[in-house]
């Protein structure tokens, strides 16, 4: 069969990066020979992770993805929170649309899973009982995000599952920061996967967050809570290597230069009591699986 996946932040987010490998994974175990194809704003950072044609997303709809989507037996959505508003209003809108031309333009199937759901206003709820109907079936990603569907009240066969992303199957060759750590018999390597994500956005938002850092309009609105969460993050980090002397690796949710992550965590690595036992893993520097 011929597969379309309508994933999340593919490029940029390594745990929606995490998911899709989990469906490609789980689809190849079903149907070893399918041809597979998902999308992405940079398929150059995320096309060497994941065992699938990727091909290049645009903020509407482009020539090529209609095409791989006209070609598709089924189409499937999610891996992440698109239905979504607490980071920006159009989210929720948006994904209404796209729904929309594919399911009744092009006549095609559409499956959600893992779906992360946070709706906080009432255009959101609108929009995405509307997106819901559009549907064969969704699976929530979590036991919030089932509440907030089940409250929607609509008739398409709702699920819940694990996250995706915590299905992964782990390489269980170790990158070779681990492998050496571990050949020197140091112990208790404590790897920390955050996001300062949180912090950056807004129900109040239009527009999302990597379109407003590109046109310039970013700004963060809380230094003292940043701060604080970077202070909270060092304290932490310090209890693991004191108490249990311990390595700490912080692993970025976003590692690339749009966001401030790493930024951030280079602050956090300075007020630790010992710096030199904090990494930082920066870009791709360990895989998806690793």
């Amino acid at each position: 069969p011929y597969v379309y996946i309508l994933a999340g932040d593919i490029s940029y987010n390594r745990g929606d990066l995490a998911s899709l490998h989990t469906q490609i994974t789980e689809i190849r175990k079903l149907y070893p020979a399918a041809h597979i194809t998902c999308c992405a704003l940079s398929p150059e950072n995320c096309a060497s992770w994941v065992d699938a044609h990727v091909i290049k997303r645009s903020i509407f709809l482009n020539r090529q993805q209609i095409k791989y989507l006209r070609q598709a037996d089924i189409v499937v959505w999610g891996g992440g929170a698109q239905l979504a508003d607490h980071s920006c209003r159009l989210l929720v809108p948006y994904w209404a649309s796209v729904l929309f031309f594919i399911r009744y333009i092009l006549r095609k199937r559409i499956v959600a899973v893992s779906h992360g759901v946070v709706l906080r206003t009432a255009i959101g709820r609108m929009l995405a009982r509307q997106a819901c109907e559009m549907l064969e079936i969704i699976a929530a990603r979590d036991s919030r995000s089932m509440q907030t569907l089940k409250d929607l009240k609509f008739t398409t066969p709702l699920v819940q599952t694990a996250d995706y992303a915590f299905l992964l199957d782990p390489d269980r060759q170790p990158n070779e920061d681990a492998q050496a750590l571990m050949e020197e018999g140091q112990g208790n390597v404590i790897a920390i996967t955050l996001t300062f994500w949180h912090l950056y956005n807004s129900t109040r938002d239009t527009l999302p967050y990597i379109f407003r850092r590109r046109l310039g309009l970013y700004r963060l609105r809380d230094e003292h809570k940043m701060q604080q969460f970077k202070e909270g993050l060092a304290k932490l980090a310090s209890a693991i290597i004191e108490k249990h002397d311990g390595y700490v690796r912080f692993i970025s949710r976003y590692p690339h230069p749009l966001w401030d992550d790493v930024r951030h965590l280079e602050d956090v690595k300075a007020m630790c009591s010992r710096p030199d036992r904090v990494l930082i893993y920066k870009k791709e520097s360990i895989s998806v699986t690793q």
